[in-house]
């Protein structure tokens, strides 16, 4: 498929074209997905055919789903004809021969971010989720991009120049006024739309904003102030790519250093918090440390009292039984000691108050002696007051 360089031209294609259109040359949605992928039979006006280069989709996919939309809106509307438009199709040029952009690598660099802008500015134009299949081709005269846009909803108009040609006249317009003011309105939006993709997408590479057949009808001197209005622009254009990509790097970098010190402060936060915790520890240990310190306990009981009762409990003479009891009086009313009776006579002192005695303090004894571990104490002197 030939097309002039320096700017792109939208078309939009129909299951079957009417026989009008066919003598004219207009091609079958298939015949265009066949052209696109480079089947032989429909790629005659290509020397060498090579594979082309798909940047977004896939062509079976993207032709599966046009065959869908037909068919609903078919089933929707049954006055729908195998020739209504179906697809539409923008081909973009890049003015330079394809023999320059393979010998020059970095001409064929600029193709690639050429491409992108294109993909870019057709998702801005026809809607991102309209753009739904875009392939390259190298192997004709100029490298050019095929992008392919399916319509909103099945049925609808794929071509956006014809859509805004049909609502800008009202249908009970005469026909032969709204034919010609609807082909007027056309061509109207189409000047509009090239002029959109020379301020989007070609003055960023330098292109000038017409191909060449209308180039040749402008005088040398317009052709020169033309050339310099585009060296203008692709050098305003590059200034500012710089410019954007500096400032893309400073936010960056902005945005690590704020990454770091948001990690710093939730470190630091987490660091107090730990030593709050600490201080609240040491605290806690320090008033228990304070509170045995000063609990005569430490000084008195070290866990002999209960273990001699056990040992001579019941065989005790009266007089070592009145001594052992006072001793065991003095300690319970100093450290609290559980309560317990002991009597000076023998027969009050029965084997089972005794045990009782003894369980209760060796219940005492084990709390004493795990504090005790803290201070040693000295041993308990039993045989004097």
């Amino acid at each position: 498929m030939s097309v002039e360089p320096g700017f792109f031209h939208f078309e939009s294609y129909a299951l079957k074209p009417n026989p009008e259109a066919a003598l004219n040359g207009r091609k079958s949605v298939k015949r265009v997905m066949a052209e696109l992928v480079r089947q032989p039979h429909a790629s005659p006006h290509v020397q060498v055919p090579q594979p082309p280069s798909i940047l977004l989709g896939d062509p079976q996919e993207t032709l599966r789903i046009v065959l869908a939309m037909a068919a609903e809106a078919k089933r929707i509307n049954k006055r729908f004809r195998k020739d209504s438009h179906v697809m539409g199709a923008a081909v973009f040029s890049y003015p330079k021969p394809v023999e320059v952009v393979i010998a020059d690598p970095k001409e064929h660099e600029t193709v690639k971010e050429w491409a992108k802008a294109c993909i870019n500015w057709s998702k801005k134009e026809f809607g991102e989720a309209q753009v739904s299949c875009v392939v390259l081709h190298m192997d004709e005269s100029n490298p050019h991009l095929h992008v392919i846009v399916l319509p909103s909803e099945p049925g609808a108009e794929p071509n956006p120049l014809r859509a805004r040609a049909k609502m800008a006249v009202p249908k009970d317009t005469p026909k032969d006024y709204r034919n010609i003011l609807r082909n007027n309105e056309f061509r109207r939006a189409g000047r509009e739309l090239q002029d959109r993709y020379y301020l989007g997408v070609s003055v960023l590479f330098g292109h000038e904003r017409v191909g060449m057949k209308l180039t040749r009808r402008k005088s040398p001197a317009e052709r020169d102030n033309d050339r310099l209005k585009a060296r203008n622009l692709k050098a305003g254009a590059e200034k500012l790519r710089q410019v954007q990509a500096e400032l893309a790097a400073k936010e960056a970098l902005l945005q690590t250093q704020r990454a770091l010190l948001e990690q710093k402060e939730l470190d630091l936060k987490e660091l107090n918090d730990a030593v709050e915790v600490r201080d609240k520890m040491i605290a806690t240990r320090e008033r228990m440390i304070q509170q045995l310190l000063t609990r005569p306990a430490i000084e008195v009981v070290d866990g002999v009292l209960s273990r001699a009762l056990v040992e001579i409990g019941k065989f005790l003479p009266e007089q070592l039984q009145q001594r052992l009891m006072d001793a065991a009086r003095r300690a319970k009313s100093r450290i609290g000691m559980p309560d317990f009776e002991l009597r000076a006579s023998g027969d009050d002192l029965s084997d089972a108050k005794l045990a009782s005695i003894v369980k209760k303090l060796q219940s005492f004894d084990d709390s004493i002696e795990k504090r005790a571990t803290l201070v040693p104490t000295p041993p308990v002197n039993l045989a004097g007051n």
